[in-house]
């Protein structure tokens, strides 16, 4: 006299944001589909500030997600100058994708940075996160300070001159390199 009866399928608790997943069932050769919803936070995305010495060459951000995920994670990225300009002082990003595979927490973006021989202060630029899919962004730029590793600037030489009585003399101070601030002596 029985005309129904019940299959119980235990689930498992994971940690992975996932898409909903299907579950089909077949007895009888009748098939019926359970879905198992997912029940974890989407991750959120972050990028590290760096400060480098100019002679590096190169500085490298880690964008990070806050936890690992059961789905493909991408997120656009590109630069802005600070007091730093692109094309002088560093070499500006084309704007990119970074791709995380599931499981995957941490990619890296690097930037050239330009070893002049100009006296000046630390510059900075921003490495910057846009349009994330399957993420959220938490800390969406990160502050690039780029270090001078250029003497100050010293006299290196005084021209000779000759003049005439009643008449200037003139002679040209060189020196050892350029500064982007005024030098006095």
């Amino acid at each position: 006299g029985v005309t129904a009866f019940s299959i119980t399928l235990t689930t498992t608790q994971d940690t992975l944001d996932e898409i909903d997943e299907t579950v089909p069932v077949t007895v009888g050769g009748v098939t019926g589909a359970g879905t198992i919803t997912d029940d974890d936070a989407t991750p959120s995305l972050s990028i590290n500030d760096v400060t480098v010495n100019e002679a590096a060459g190169t500085a490298t951000f880690t964008v990070t997600l806050s936890a690992a995920s059961g789905q493909t994670v991408s997120v656009g990225y590109n630069s802005s100058n600070g007091s730093a300009t692109a094309g002088s002082d560093y070499t500006a990003l084309v704007p990119g994708t970074l791709t995380f595979a599931p499981g995957v927490v941490s990619q890296t973006v690097t930037v050239n940075i330009t070893n002049d021989t100009v006296f000046e202060s630390a510059e900075d630029f921003n490495v910057n996160l846009t349009a994330p899919t399957n993420a959220t962004i938490a800390d969406g730029s990160g502050l690039g300070t780029i270090t001078d590793n250029d003497a100050a600037p010293t006299v290196s030489s005084v021209s000779a001159a000759t003049a005439v009585e009643a008449t200037s003399l003139v002679h040209t101070v060189t020196l050892s390199n350029a500064s982007a601030s005024a030098t006095t002596f």
